[in-house]
């Protein structure tokens, strides 16, 4: 076994003996680099972050992989701060050079962050690494109405004729489980209803019949 001591083009000569004659010889050319520089990157989980933008209270995920860890480390530190005045740290193993750590980040108002990584040994920092974080104005809530006939909104439908209309309610906050639905079909009528909230959408199918042209 061969350690070398730093970066070059090494000789490596090797010889066989019989008591004092060489019987053979061998020489081949080692070379060593310098070693990789530890390395920092920062993923966001969701794209519109770097994109079009993300919406404000809502928790982000970011992975932070660090990669070229010199193999006697066993672990090392991330920090973080995202751009606001908050700012965390966890220590992670290493394993085959690599170490990864995931964190969550709530952004409180719209703006331009810049989010700060860095990982460490000990006090010495080895890597960092900076992205920033787009954080739109929340959009507000909409609501659409469709009638699955469509010659409701064209030609026209027939009096005393159960008529299918869905409501759909989009951009809804990822913090509200329901929302109430109500509706006045024009005539003197109305209804509610309550209907859960999935990815910030709900939606209810209404049927009305009119009583007359």
């Amino acid at each position: 076994q061969v350690s070398y001591p730093s970066p070059g083009t090494y000789e490596l000569m090797s010889s066989i003996y019989d008591g004092q004659q060489e019987l053979a010889n061998s020489l081949i050319v080692v070379k060593i680099s310098a070693a990789k520089p530890p390395t920092l990157s920062v993923e966001a989980t969701d794209p519109n972050l770097i994109g079009d933008g993300g919406a404000p209270n809502v928790a982000y995920s970011f992975v932070l992989t660090a990669a070229d860890i010199p193999e006697d480390f066993s672990e090392v530190r991330f920090e973080w701060a995202p751009g606001f005045g908050a700012s965390g740290s966890e220590v992670s193993p290493v394993v085959g050079g690599k170490s990864n750590h995931t964190i969550q980040v709530s952004y409180p108002s719209p703006g331009t962050y810049e989010l700060m990584s860095s990982i460490y040994d000990g006090q010495q920092e080895l890597a960092n690494s900076l992205i920033v974080v787009k954080i739109s104005a929340a959009k507000p809530p909409t609501l659409s109405v469709e009638a699955t006939d469509p010659n409701l909104i064209g030609d026209g439908g027939a009096p005393n004729v159960a008529y299918s209309f869905v409501l759909t309610a989009a951009d809804i906050p990822e913090d509200f489980s329901e929302v109430r639905f109500e509706w006045a079909p024009g005539f003197g009528a109305s209804g509610s209803e309550v209907s859960p909230v999935v990815g910030g959408k709900s939606n209810h199918t209404i049927q009305v019949s009119y009583p007359s042209p």
